[in-house]
């Protein structure tokens, strides 16, 4: 019997509804991405600008602008102020968003029943769903690159079948590749040129598993590239040996791949496919895109602080044989979509083992397997970054487990046992985000602490200022920007004691209770330090908490004066 689409779209968005959708604000913002993207919509919003990102009158370039205009589109709708409202639904409709794409592709490309496991296992996987319920950018790009993994997949199969081009299916795939490069830029069309152009190069070089000799080559091409990432290395750990072992698994399967493309007789087949398929139109006209904006950006604030800008963002994220970077993102990858990256997981080892590969099955294999080898080479071990390659991983589960599925003698039991653990996933990931969040996860957001100290009636918040730390999340709380002092920028202690020889008023300061224990921090408490340096310090007793340095050290409000000053 085939399974309702309908029924099965509706079921899913009940499941994201309530693992995204629930006590959205529960929490506040509580890391720097997320309330730097609040940051910059507010501002904007402000004043009325739409085509250039701002954060304090000055231009942020650091991401394109398509959460932001989602932000304030919502906004708008509601008539209201941006808040953290707008940015959360924002990533909790893109969330869902994914998970309704990924079925209507994967009933495409795999069957219903592969459709159905495979999104209900991305609706709850694990870093999924905080990329869905926290207002980080990269959740925007999965509807985005599914919709053209998608339309590459028709548009290959057209190729195969019928020896011409899909131009609908061209359309949105280059549509889709324009939403991902307004959303993040080049990272995203990274990934969707690996999996649909790299799933056609994966069938046509593999097609004949045979050739030892490419093997022996490409191994030890393999082996000289991780031992000169290791050569580069400077700080060994556990973490860089393991990487160096792992980039030296994963380098020569692309070295074979590509010494077997350069086979004339193959590179000529590829070459016709991605003719067929539109490479040029599916990646050109969404770097056109990008770069029309970067003109329209160029003709408001200069030529000289864009590519400053681009510069800056290059070489944050552009991080070239980072050694733990491998370890990480195979870390990330056990769990990342939840149930569905242990199916995953198997069925990649049972295909490598004795599976028969479809052109679908090509596509996720490259979608997967190229996502994880290419931000382990090319940036900085950062989870949220595979967020886009989780609907592969789901969807190699759901097929998988939709093929064990139709084979054991207990299927039934099998299915109530895997829709229980998926579940059992959803209600604790909603009780966590909705609701234990605000009671126990509430501490890295400094939401309560700053209203709660700016609600007290001898505090100003134009005289708040932070000490050797700095976070967008208290400059959105308070509403304006707040000094640093010793926190890397131009202000100083000498700036501070500067400041309050000259005002009779105190300076509420927020500092660390205690210091990270580093080599190179000095042990001292801030408290202390801050009275030998002839200041007068008194501790704000407050019931809320804030803490930083990924949630380990506790942030103190005192008040500062000269010392000797009543």
């Amino acid at each position: 019997m085939q399974r309702s689409a309908l029924r099965d779209l509706i079921f899913l968005t009940l499941i994201c509804g309530l693992t995204y959708a629930a006590g959205l604000t529960a929490h506040g913002l509580s890391n720097w991405q997320e309330a730097e993207r609040a940051l910059v919509a507010r501002e904007m919003q402000t004043h009325g600008h739409w085509i250039v990102p701002t954060v304090y009158g000055k231009p942020y370039l650091s991401k394109p602008p398509m959460i932001y205009w989602s932000q304030l589109a919502i906004a708008s709708l509601r008539r209201a102020r941006t808040s953290e409202f707008d940015l959360r639904l924002t990533v909790a409709l893109a969330g869902w968003l994914g998970v309704l794409a990924s079925y209507v592709v994967a009933r495409r490309m795999l069957g219903a029943s592969a459709a159905w496991w495979s999104s209900l296992f991305l609706a709850t996987g694990i870093l999924y769903v905080h990329s869905a319920r926290i207002g980080e950018i990269d959740i925007l790009l999965v509807p985005f690159t599914v919709a053209a993994v998608g339309a590459l997949y028709s548009a290959w199969r057209t190729s195969i079948e019928e020896q011409r081009t899909n131009i609908g299916a061209i359309f949105i795939a280059t549509l889709a590749g324009c939403g991902v490069m307004l959303a993040k830029g080049p990272p995203g069309l990274l990934v969707i040129a690996l999996a649909g152009y790299g799933g056609i190069a994966l069938a046509e070089a593999w097609n004949n598993r045979s050739g030892r000799g490419v093997w022996m080559t490409s191994t030890i091409i393999g082996i000289f590239a991780a031992g000169f990432a290791a050569c580069l290395n400077r700080t060994w750990n556990a973490d860089a040996v393991i990487g160096v072992l792992l980039l030296a698994m994963m380098l020569p399967v692309v070295a074979a791949t590509l010494i077997r493309l350069a086979e004339p007789k193959r590179a000529m087949a590829v070459l016709r496919t991605y003719a067929r398929t539109q490479l040029l139109v599916v990646l050109g006209l969404p770097l056109i895109a990008f770069y029309g904006w970067g003109r329209m950006v160029e003709a408001r604030i200069g030529v000289d602080a864009t590519q400053f800008a681009v510069r800056n963002e290059a070489s944050d994220n552009l991080r070239v044989l980072v050694l733990h970077s491998p370890l990480d993102n195979i870390l990330a990858v056990t769990y990342g979509a939840g149930l569905g990256s242990i199916a995953g997981i198997v069925a990649i080892v049972w295909l490598v083992r004795n599976g028969k590969v479809t052109p679908a099955l090509w596509i996720l294999i490259a979608w997967v397997g190229g996502g994880i080898i290419a931000f382990s080479v090319l940036t900085k071990a950062v989870p949220r970054y595979l967020t886009p390659v989780w609907p592969g991983l789901a969807m190699l589960g759901g097929w998988w487990f939709a093929s064990i599925l139709s084979t054991v003698r207990a299927p039934r039991r099998l299915a109530l046992g895997a829709l229980g653990v998926v579940m059992l996933l959803a209600i604790g990931q909603w009780w966590w985000y909705g609701h234990l969040g605000d009671r126990f996860y509430g501490e890295p957001s400094p939401r309560s602490f700053v209203h709660e100290l700016c609600s007290l009636p001898d505090v100003d918040p134009s005289r708040l200022a932070t000490y050797e730390f700095s976070t967008p999340m208290v400059d959105y709380y308070v509403g304006e920007r707040i000094k640093s002092f010793d926190a890397g920028g131009p202000a100083t202690l000498l700036d501070l004691r500067t400041e309050l020889a000259v005002s009779d008023r105190p300076i509420i300061l927020l500092i660390r209770k205690t210091q990270p224990r580093e080599p190179e921090v000095d042990p001292r408490p801030a408290i202390e330090r801050l009275r030998q340096a002839g200041l007068e310090i008194d501790p704000i007793p407050l019931r809320s908490h804030f803490t930083i340095d990924k949630w380990n050290i506790p942030v103190i409000a005192v008040r500062v004066r000269p010392l000797g000053h009543s």
